[in-house]
């Protein structure tokens, strides 16, 4: 799980790195991230995890999902070179059937590419 710290919880704080931020993707996810202003006081970097019911109608399975994506990022996100940024993860229907190191792979290789 995400501490406190690193976590988005409003949604006007999702929405604005849902339409405001750039975006990456591939096959298993589509990451948004959006550089935080220089004033604010929150300088570690936060994410939130987007399951819709496309992915799955049972919440077993979406909630499953967001604690694989959750605990891979808990070592991305503590990187310094993602400090000061806010990052969503919608889950593609794609990732349904892959395994964790597929994930922790194809989430790995975003985070490289988003430079």
């Amino acid at each position: 799980m995400l501490s406190a710290s690193n976590r988005l919880r409003k949604k006007v704080e999702v929405e604005r790195v849902l339409f405001k931020g750039k975006q990456a993707g591939n096959q298993f996810f589509f990451l948004r991230y959006y550089k935080q202003s220089v004033k604010s006081e929150l300088s570690s970097a936060r994410a939130t995890v987007v399951v819709g019911k496309k992915f799955h109608n049972k919440a077993v399975k979406r909630n499953r999902i967001k604690r694989q994506v959750r605990h891979i990022l808990r070592g991305i996100i503590t990187q310094p070179k993602n400090s000061g940024i806010d990052f969503a993860v919608i889950v593609k229907k794609q990732a349904e059937g892959a395994s964790y190191l597929e994930l922790k792979k194809s989430l790995n290789g975003l985070f490289i590419y988003r430079k």
